[in-house]
């Protein structure tokens, strides 16, 4: 399964790419939202994203408020994880099976 990574930060992109990776899945990386939907445009062109399937959004966030977060899930955001990232807090995203469908 291919996981799209994207974070503005590029230490924290290589951290979670290599997290992701090692976790058995093939990542992509994009440094910010556009970069992301254009990589996501492409995974679909070339068949890696079957367009039927819709794209997981997991956010990676310093806000640790409760308020802000139900925000961002209530919106296209399905989950969230606290910086700073763990491999343990990124495996838990990755094998959730009501966030990750491949």
């Amino acid at each position: 399964m291919r996981v799209l990574v994207a974070d503005d930060d590029p230490i924290l992109l290589r951290i979670v790419e290599s997290i992701v990776e090692r976790a058995g899945f093939v990542a992509a990386v994009a440094s910010d939202g556009e970069e992301a939907l254009a990589k996501i445009r492409e995974m679909e062109k070339h068949g890696h994203v079957p367009p039927e399937k819709s794209v997981k959004i997991v956010m990676a966030t310093i806000h640790d408020d409760a308020e802000i977060l139900r925000q961002a899930t209530r919106g296209r955001c399905n989950g969230y994880f606290v910086k700073p990232v763990t491999p343990q807090a990124v495996g838990e995203i990755l094998t959730d099976p009501g966030l990750i469908r491949g």
